[in-house]
């Protein structure tokens, strides 16, 4: 493997972490605020 394809798979390995961590972040709220929709009913 050249030098090019390591960074070629470093990038796509930050750019899927940080895809999974946007995720994350944005799920986290929403699954609470959801929560608190169920006991309202």
């Amino acid at each position: 493997m050249g030098e090019e394809a390591l960074c070629a798979a470093d990038f796509l390995l930050s750019a899927t972490l940080g895809v999974v961590e946007c995720s994350c972040l944005w799920s986290i709220p929403e699954l609470k605020s959801q929560e608190k929709r169920v006991e309202r009913g």
